[in-house]
């Protein structure tokens, strides 16, 4: 055996014995019994990322009516020995609503499922759970689903590691959408989020970065909050050893939702900032300065979002930006690191101080 294979076998066998799960098998019924005891944590908040229509909810039941095999469920077991929903939160939720047990933020009762959209059990279409004998109800909440259960005593992946693995491959969330699903599910994430939500929706940030109705979707502004807030969070000492940025972005704002930030003044800030953008440049703000002509032009550039916010935080200087990024886009170390295919490492290290540096200087 070679070292290289000694290597990889000893550090396998050490991760795994960091990571402990158990595979648990629970009936329909024992499910509805822990969500009504408050064993089971749906995290309600998801619900606006996570939204199935009737026709899904409803294929979801005729599989189970079928006996068809139903995915694992993850969810995280914290120190209260409470369950938190990682993966499968929509069909829990498809599941409670069906049997008319869910309850909405409010804490009332959804509107009963009715089931639509079948594909083999026609005699159910337009029904609901009353409609069932039951027996038939009976026997649907005997039917049993397979759970992996992540204790808390795992050390070596994270809860919000562990969601972003499951939520982002075969999903149809955002970066975005699984980044403010992390934000959820830390002590403080909710204040964070409600704090969010009031950036994303100010009307001078919006006219600045000038998103097409595609990103939009993709909550692309949302994210662009976040990296706002990481950058203002994070020394530069910290940026520049950045190699991955989703890995850099979702760890830092797990750390900002774990503890109480003065939300007021974070706000006040991001609104003063972007209202000095708009004023001053609008939709320009993040377009490429083109000399020749002596105006902006073309669609949001990252690379140049990345570089005034973090300028400015650093900075707290907001007067003649447009001067500033004209300067700054004549600059051609920022030329070369400021377009797509440079690796975030090369560009952070090349254009934020640089960025800073100009800022302070104009």
């Amino acid at each position: 055996m070679s070292f290289l294979t000694e290597t990889i076998e000893k550090e396998i066998s050490e991760k795994k014995g960091h990571i402990i799960t158990d595979n648990v098998i629970l009936s329909i019924g024992e499910i509805v019994n822990l969500y009504k005891d408050k064993d089971l944590n749906l995290n309600p908040d998801f619900q606006r990322f996570f939204r199935w229509n009737n026709e899904q909810k409803s294929r979801l039941i005729e599989s189970i009516f079928l006996g068809l095999p139903i995915p694992s469920f993850f969810v995280y077991e914290d120190n209260n020995s409470i369950w938190e929903v990682l993966d499968g939160l929509q069909r829990i939720s498809s599941l409670l609503q069906y049997i008319g047990e869910l309850r909405n933020n409010n804490g009332l009762i959804e509107e009963p499922l009715k089931l639509e959209g079948l594909q083999y059990l026609s005699s159910l279409e337009g029904t609901t759970w009353s409609d069932l004998s039951e027996k038939m109800q009976r026997g649907f909440k005997k039917n049993s689903l397979p759970f992996i259960v992540m204790k808390n005593e795992t050390t070596e992946i994270k809860k919000y590691q562990l969601f972003q693995r499951l939520n982002r491959g075969g999903s149809t969330l955002s970066e975005a959408e699984v980044r403010s699903c992390i934000i959820l599910m830390a002590p403080h994430g909710k204040e964070l989020m409600q704090a969010i939500d009031t950036m994303v929706a100010n009307t001078d940030f919006q006219n600045s970065i000038w998103l097409s109705d595609r990103k939009l979707k993709e909550k692309a502004d949302y994210d662009l909050v976040i990296r706002y807030l990481c950058f203002e969070h994070t020394e530069i000492t910290d940026l520049i050893k950045v190699v991955n940025v989703g890995d850099y972005l979702n760890k830092t704002i797990s750390e900002l939702a774990s503890q109480k930030l003065d939300y007021v003044t974070e706000i006040n800030q991001f609104k003063n900032i972007f209202f000095n953008i708009n004023q001053q440049l609008s939709k320009d703000a993040f377009r490429r300065f083109q000399k020749d002509c002596d105006r902006f032009s073309g669609q949001f550039i990252m690379a140049q979002y990345e570089a005034m916010i973090y300028a400015i935080l650093k900075t707290k200087n907001c007067n003649n930006l447009r001067k500033k990024l004209e300067s700054l886009s004549l600059n051609q170390q920022y030329l070369d690191y400021s377009v797509g295919g440079i690796s975030v490492k090369s560009r952070w290290n090349n254009i934020l101080e640089l960025a800073r540096t100009t800022f302070e200087n104009e």
